[in-house]
């Protein structure tokens, strides 16, 4: 039985954070929370978020 990968970019990573009504809607439809697997994130987007996160004093 195959398992699906899913890479997230930047904006769906961002709204899945902010967990509203669209973070809430891309998970229940992709079921990211309740995969078996984890899923993937590009190093560009790891790179951008990090850059939002100092930007806006969050870490």
């Amino acid at each position: 039985m195959s398992q699906t990968l899913h890479l997230l970019d930047t904006s769906v990573l961002l709204a899945l954070i902010r967990g509203k009504e669209l973070g809430r809607s891309i998970d229940e439809r992709f079921l990211l929370s309740a995969a078996p697997l984890r899923s993937l994130v590009c190093i560009v987007s790891h790179a951008e978020l990090g850059v939002l996160a100092r930007r806006n004093q969050m870490g």
